[in-house]
């Protein structure tokens, strides 16, 4: 059952844009989020900019949650592992500066309860003290009998909390001025509100770092609030959040609010604008994956899957000025993006990696790769991979066998499918090191 959304979440208007033109009602049918002859129901606030969906009813809502999350796996508990080092880099300042001991901390949409875990473990705080919230029974089981913590479905309207989190989790939210409405009534009156969500129309990409596959995908049904930064920034005005602090680069758009008085006066976006974008990004996606990569890059030229395609093309890949151009191309358009950050400093590392002339010799090219992943660590955190070849470095050619075993075991710290393959290295540099002395 499809209910109606008549009001705007964010300007209150009833005044829309009918966008399931742009959609594959077939692809939603097939992978079972749609019935056969039901729309898509993609839409537009005419008044304020603001793209959404008509509603689903909250039994379908559950069952697609239930069946996405039978169990726990271990790809969740890389994907929290990462977060965990987003958390972070965020808030680690934060936390240092207000010791959490009596604060009283909800987590909605918390998973396992991986987050609440990792803030006991480095802030000392009591389980007592933490509340989170989990619509997988699956999962809040794995909080209950791994972590210890006590994970409801709902939340526990009862408590006042000091700092609420909506960690990725306010995009999949029905209602979303009536989720942060009821978060600001429980949030104490110094309280704090911790939301990061994705937004679109900018950049391209998707925040988690996958490949943007397709436009259905990319607008998936869950995402149920497609954010603008603007749309977002809109949404907690009207309820009364002001925005203390902000970062756009580590995971989507994070944001940190206190309490403020609710207004009306937002900045309303022209939904020509963004239905134009939608219309352009459909298109260069179309391109991008029928392999004509320069139409893809002129039509959206914020595409950074775009230049990472055509500098793997087989002509490109002959030369490394071929495939730098491209890369630098990317990045003087979309100048923060981590994933064509990664490119370029894998480029430069396995240019020089795979050169038989250069076998060990610690190169500009090889100090130019470490120099970009130690700043990449610093600024964001969060990959594996950063660490991975970080290791390598530090063994091959800097023949610092100590710092690379460090390194190494940072991988499989975030993922721990690794760790047989990340012991088999650390062996090998011992053994090394044991050589060189």
């Amino acid at each position: 059952m499809i209910i109606e959304l008549k009001n705007c979440p964010i300007c209150k208007e009833s005044n829309w844009h009918d966008l399931d033109y742009m959609r594959d009602q077939k692809f939603w049918y097939v992978n079972d989020w749609l019935l056969e002859d039901e729309p898509v129901k993609f839409k537009i606030c005419k008044e304020c900019g603001f793209v959404t969906y008509d509603y689903r009813d909250m039994e379908r809502l559950t069952k697609h949650y239930d069946e996405e999350r039978q169990v726990m796996s271990d790809k969740n508990i890389v994907t929290c592992n990462r977060k965990n080092i987003y958390h972070d880099k965020f808030l680690m300042e934060l936390f240092k500066s207000a010791p959490l001991h009596e604060k009283k901390i909800l987590d909605v949409g918390c998973a396992q309860g991986s987050f609440l875990d990792y803030i006991a473990d480095r802030y000392i705080c009591t389980h007592g003290n933490l509340y989170g919230t989990e619509w997988s029974k699956a999962f809040r089981d794995w909080g209950k009998y791994e972590y210890g913590l006590n994970i409801t479905k709902d939340i526990d309207e009862s408590v006042t909390y000091d700092f609420i989190s909506y960690y990725h989790v306010l995009e999949h939210t029905q209602n979303p001025d009536e989720v942060l409405k009821k978060a600001r009534e429980i949030l104490s009156d110094d309280g704090l509100l911790y939301i990061s969500v994705p937004v679109w129309f900018d950049l391209l990409d998707e925040p988690s770092g996958s490949s943007v596959g397709s436009f259905e995908t990319y607008y998936h049904l869950n995402h149920i609030d497609v954010f603008s930064k603007q749309s977002f920034q809109n949404l907690l005005k009207t309820q009364g959040f002001e925005i203390i602090k902000e970062n756009d680069f580590i995971y989507g758009y994070t944001v940190l609010c206190k309490k403020c008085e609710p207004s009306t006066d937002i900045v309303k976006e022209k939904y020509q604008d963004i239905v134009k974008i939608l219309e352009t990004q459909k298109e260069a996606i179309k391109l991008c994956k029928s392999g004509k990569l320069d139409e893809a890059i002129e039509l959206y030229p914020k595409y950074p899957d775009a230049y990472i395609q055509k500098s793997l093309t087989k002509d490109v890949m002959k030369e490394f000025q071929l495939q730098y151009d491209v890369i630098k191309k990317g990045l003087e358009q979309c100048p923060r993006n981590t994933k064509l950050k990664v490119r370029m400093a894998q480029l430069h590392f396995q240019w020089d990696e795979n050169n038989a002339k250069k076998k060990g010799f610690y190169s500009n090219n090889i100090r130019t790769a470490e120099k970009m992943f130690e700043e990449l660590i610093e600024e964001k955190g969060g990959s594996e991979d950063l660490y991975y070849l970080l290791s390598i470095i530090n063994a091959k050619f800097k023949k610092d066998y100590d710092t690379a075993v460090k390194l190494m075991r940072k991988v499989y710290e975030i993922n721990p499918a690794r760790w047989a393959d990340c012991q088999k290295y650390i062996a090998a540099f011992w053994r090394d090191k044991g050589l060189a002395e």
